[in-house]
């Protein structure tokens, strides 16, 4: 294949080693896409289907992504996908068939629906091609999800994912049971293991790239709420907002606004279930960087979520720094974060961290929750953009989508200002503010 795929167009220009990884997809039916976090796995992987669909050497693709990331990969193809309009495999098992039968060229499923659809998926011969992300989810060979996976038909296998392939060889062996079956055994020796999954894998690490990159790589990622989380999150909507409802404007006011702060706390984790999309997705990116002896700060503006955050990643070496800790407490996290020779997670209180600290030792800053106003993001992500900082910064930022966080952020694109103020300072003082506004934050169609 000649480079003629940079013939498509593209929203911003790609990097040449975009470029590089598009063509090794494009010309290999079989790869495993492994380049680190925020080098770009998914753009590479939507290029390279389009223009396999484009040349006709595919018609149709299935994409099997973590639930909490559907939304994302749709998100990432309506701004690099082109004319090609993805739907996702979901709702009950009848729907879900009738939608596999549908002559949709890409379509995206969950590993969760795979397993329990694989004999609708193993009896009819659907895809040309088949990609998997976050492709580490099949690493236990004998899993029901990984025997699924691999009984699903297909002439094209890629697997995407950013864990380094040092992890153990039964890993590489169950994942390169999808990618090409028979390439290796777990009884191989690691050299031989190299040698053979060579030709069908790419992998780049920022510090191979940095030329092409920029000091920050910054990274929305949108995130479904789980079905627990998205209970939780609709009762306490409609609930409180029937009493709030009911109010004097003044009160009926404050009552929005609290609940506001309320539903930003629910889809930082279910204060009934304790479970939470977003921190799914954070054990996912601790387990590469964490392997990879990087440092990794998480921002919430919430304390209550930061314990929370520490409860659940007990397995890592996890340090709080809030504003409740005295001064040399402050000190000593900060001084072991910056000297320990191990990788290591720090959880800060965005207000109590977000200025002042050099925390150039971090290669990965995570915002859990968004602050909303871009100059305390910024300032945040500053901490760890310090001089003296070896490689790029990758900051991820979590949105989830269909709630409060992403009307938030379409006010805030569009009503910067007001918006600023509301999150800033969110009191009583709201006759500068439209109710209209809060009343759309909150889901309300009364608002828009």
């Amino acid at each position: 294949m000649e480079n003629n795929f940079k013939t498509i167009k593209t929203p911003f220009p790609l990097r040449d080693y975009q470029q590089d990884g598009i063509k090794f997809l494009y010309n290999q039916k079989n790869v495993l896409l492994a380049d680190e976090m925020g080098l770009g796995k998914t753009i590479q992987a939507i290029i390279a289907i389009r223009h396999l669909i484009m040349t006709k050497k595919i018609s149709n693709c299935l994409i099997v992504v973590p639930v909490s990331l559907l939304s994302n990969w749709m998100h990432e193809f309506k701004i690099w996908g082109g004319v090609l309009k993805p739907r996702v495999v979901a709702g009950k098992q009848n729907k879900r068939k009738v939608i596999y039968n549908m002559q949709t060229p890409v379509q995206i499923v969950s590993y969760e629906s795979v397993r329990n659809d694989i004999e609708i998926l193993s009896s009819n011969n659907f895809y040309d091609l088949v990609i998997l992300d976050e492709a580490q989810r099949i690493k236990n060979d004998s899993a029901i999800i990984s025997k699924a996976i691999k009984k699903i038909p297909r002439e094209y296998s890629w697997a995407l994912t950013g864990t380094p392939l040092e992890n153990s060889i039964e890993d590489i062996a169950s994942i390169f049971g999808f990618v090409n079956p028979k390439t290796i055994s777990k009884y191989d020796f690691p050299k031989d293991v190299k040698r053979k999954i060579d030709p069908h894998t790419i992998r780049r690490r920022k510090r191979d790239v940095l030329k092409d990159l920029p000091d920050v790589i910054e990274q929305d990622i949108r995130i479904r709420l789980n079905d627990e989380q998205w209970i939780t999150y609709e009762n306490t909507r409609i609930e409180r907002f029937k009493y709030i409802k009911e109010l004097e404007k003044k009160e009926r006011i404050s009552g929005i606004l609290a609940l506001i702060t309320e539903l930003k706390k629910i889809v930082n984790f279910d204060p009934v279930t304790e479970k939470s999309s977003k921190l799914d997705y954070v054990k996912d990116i601790l387990e590469e960087k964490l392997l990879l002896d990087e440092k990794v700060i998480i921002f919430s503006q919430y304390v209550e979520t930061l314990e929370y955050l520490k409860s659940n990643l007990s397995s890592y070496e996890v340090n709080i720094y809030h504003g409740g800790l005295s001064q040399t407490e402050r000190d000593m996290i900060i001084k072991n974060f910056k000297v320990s020779k191990n990788s290591e997670v720090l959880l800060i209180s965005l207000k109590a961290g977000g200025v002042g600290l050099n925390l150039q030792e971090a290669s990965t800053l995570i915002l859990f929750d968004r602050w909303w106003n871009p100059a305390v993001e910024h300032q945040a992500i500053g901490r760890a953009d310090r001089f003296g900082r070896k490689g790029s910064l990758h900051a991820i930022k979590f949105i989830t989508v269909d709630t409060i966080e992403e009307r938030i952020e379409d006010l805030l694109l569009n009503k910067q200002e007001i918006f600023n103020k509301i999150v800033e300072d969110v009191t009583p003082k709201t006759n500068k503010f439209s109710e209209k506004d809060l009343l759309f934050m909150i889901g309300e169609k009364d608002g828009r």
